[in-house]
């Protein structure tokens, strides 16, 4: 009995440390982040709304140009995320 809670012991600690381990260092892509992102299409695009509670329609679309539509869209094709404790 005493060898099967000593094994049992080291077995979760074992468990909860693999688990650790997986947790911390997960990461995540912009695709795993973003709905219905595509990186892979032809003219790609990128919409920015922002919240202005003050305003009756409080989410209004930002007007950016292709130019920094192209930056953000290769900034976050490379991009990866990490889960913050």
């Amino acid at each position: 009995m005493k060898k099967f809670k000593i094994g049992l012991s080291l077995l979760l600690a074992v468990i909860v440390s693999v688990m650790l381990i997986t947790w911390k260092d997960q990461s995540y892509s912009a695709i795993d982040l973003l709905e219905n992102a595509n990186f892979h299409v032809e003219n790609s695009t990128v919409t920015l709304h922002r919240i202005d509670t003050d305003t009756e329609d409080i989410f209004s679309e930002m007007k950016i140009s292709k130019e920094t539509q192209q930056e953000l869209i290769q900034s976050f094709q490379q991009a990866t995320f990490k889960k913050q404790p």
